[in-house]
Order: structure tokens, then C-alpha cells, then sequence
């Protein structure tokens, strides 16, 4: 359940997300959230918020390569294209019965 996030196995070997925020901003990315995610092997993954699909596509296969990621989930979410990136989180806080994420304007 997405409310019982845990730190990444120590074996799972995925990028953290400051290696994601230089690529999401040379990419042109308008937001970008780390949250857990009951569907990343990492159990974590920053979703980067584009307002193009083409650029979207373009960061998700240049991630994905960077990464050696078999391949980044592009989903729409209202007027916004969303692309997922597993990402490993090793600790986080979590404050009451909060859902612990961040998110940032870039």
C-alpha cells in the first residue's frame, strides 16, 4: 500500500533523484515529485512534469538510457505529460499519517 512506503531495498540499484533534477531541468521540466509508488521496483520514483508529450517521450528515452532503466512510464495527468522515473530513496520523514513526497517547481 502506497501509505506504508519503505526506503528501497538495499540491493536495488537505481538512480537517487539528484541525479534526475539536472536532467529534468536541461529537459525542460516544469515540475518534478518524489513519492513513493507501489509500482517501481525501487519502490520511489520522481515524477517529472512536462507540458509537452514530445519532450516528455524525449526525456523518458534520454532517463531511461541515462539510467539503464529498461524504460520510463509517460502518462498524461490533465494538461500535463508525466514521466516517471524509479529512483532509490534509502530514508525520509514522514510527518503524522502524511504521504511522504516532496514536490518542487523547477
Amino acid at each position: 500500500m502506497i501509505y506504508r512506503a519503505l526506503p528501497s531495498p538495499f540491493s536495488v540499484t537505481a538512480a537517487v533523484p539528484g541525479e534526475v533534477v539536472p536532467l529534468a531541468l536541461a529537459s525542460g521540466a516544469s515540475f518534478l515529485c518524489i513519492r513513493p509508488s507501489a509500482r517501481s521496483f525501487s519502490g520511489w520514483v520522481t515524477a517529472t512534469f512536462f507540458t509537452s508529450e514530445r519532450v516528455a517521450l524525449r526525456f523518458a528515452t534520454n532517463a531511461s538510457m541515462s539510467f539503464a532503466l529498461p524504460f520510463c512510464a509517460v502518462r498524461a495527468n490533465g494538461a500535463w505529460f508525466c514521466v516517471s522515473v524509479p529512483v532509490s530513496i534509502r530514508s525520509f520523514s514522514v510527518i503524522g499519517r502524511s504521504l511522504p513526497c516532496l514536490f518542487v517547481a523547477l
